[in-house]
C-alpha cells in the first residue's frame, strides 16, 4: 500500500480548497439574499473575502469569484441576482 502525500501540490488537496471556497461563496450569497434587496459583484466579493479571512484562507480576486459563480450556475443551477 502506498500512502498519499498531503502536500500543497496534491490535486486532491487543491480540489478540497475549491470546494471549501464554493461553500463559503454559497453561504455569502445566502447571507446577502437575506440582508440586501440588490447587490453588486463588488459587494459579493467584499463579503466573500471577509468570510475567507475569518476562515484563515487567502482572499480571492473578482475574476476568480466570477469563475466560482459560473461554476455554481452550471453545477447547482444558481441564478444571478446582481
Amino acid at each position: 500500500m502506498h500512502k498519499i502525500k498531503t502536500t500543497n501540490n496534491n490535486p486532491r488537496n487543491c480540489y478540497n480548497k475549491v470546494q471549501h471556497k464554493l461553500i463559503v461563496l454559497i453561504s455569502t450569497i445566502c447571507y446577502l439574499n437575506k440582508t440586501h434587496k440588490k447587490y453588486t459583484q463588488k459587494t459579493i466579493l467584499y463579503y466573500f473575502n471577509e468570510n475567507l479571512k475569518k476562515n484563515g484562507q487567502t482572499i480571492s480576486t473578482l475574476r476568480t469569484m466570477q469563475k466560482y459563480i459560473y461554476r455554481l450556475e452550471k453545477e447547482i443551477k444558481v441564478t444571478k441576482n446582481y
